[in-house]
C-alpha cells in the first residue's frame, strides 16, 4: 500500500509556483503598488494588448544581473516599449534616462529567465539575470488591501534603480 500524503508544498501565503516551477512572489512597490518577484517573464506581458491580467497589467519590469547592473524595461507614451540600464545612467535621473527602443518582435517573443543572458537589439545582451520585478504601476492599493496581497514583503527594486541614476548635488 502506498504512503498516503496530505497537503502540497508549503510556501508563505505570498508565495506560488505553477507547472513550470516558476516562483512568483507579491511584494509591496512604493508602498501602494503591486508588483511580483519571478524567475521567468515574458515580455508580452507588458503589452496591453495582450490579457494577462484581466484589467491589471504590468507596466514595468526592473531585473538585476550577476554583475550587478540593472535594468528597467518600460512602456512610453506612445505605447512601444524601451529598455534602459543603470550603469549608463548613472547621475541623469528618471526624467532624462536613456534607453534602447525594443521591436514589437522582442516585446512579443522576449522571455527574462533568471540565469540566463537577455538579447536584444543588434547583438546586445546582459550578463545572467539574478532578479526579475515586475510592477502594475495603473492601480494604486490601499494600505489594508496591499498587505492582505503581499503579507507584508516589500520590494526596493524601483527605489534601487532609482538612487542609481539619481543626479549628483
Amino acid at each position: 500500500m502506498p504512503r498516503k500524503y496530505e497537503g502540497g508544498p508549503q510556501y508563505p501565503d505570498n508565495e506560488t509556483k505553477n507547472s513550470k516551477n516558476e516562483k512568483k512572489v507579491s511584494v509591496v512597490i512604493d508602498k501602494n503598488y503591486l508588483g511580483l518577484e519571478v524567475n521567468h517573464f515574458d515580455l508580452q506581458s507588458l503589452n496591453p494588448k495582450v490579457d494577462m491580467l484581466g484589467n491589471d497589467k504590468f507596466t514595468e519590469v526592473l531585473f538585476e544581473t550577476q554583475s550587478g547592473n540593472m535594468y528597467l524595461i518600460y512602456r512610453l507614451p506612445d505605447h512601444t516599449f524601451a529598455i534602459a540600464d543603470a550603469k549608463s545612467n548613472t547621475g541623469k535621473g528618471l526624467k532624462q534616462i536613456k534607453g534602447s527602443l525594443l521591436s514589437d518582435s522582442e516585446i512579443a517573443n522576449g522571455v527574462l529567465e533568471v540565469g540566463k543572458n537577455f538579447h536584444f537589439g543588434k547583438g546586445w545582451q546582459t550578463s545572467p539575470i539574478s532578479k526579475i520585478t515586475c510592477i502594475n504601476g495603473n492601480k494604486i492599493y490601499d494600505e489594508t488591501r496591499i498587505h492582505e496581497l503581499t503579507g507584508g514583503k516589500n520590494s526596493d527594486a524601483r527605489d534601487k534603480f532609482k538612487n542609481r541614476i539619481k543626479p549628483k548635488k
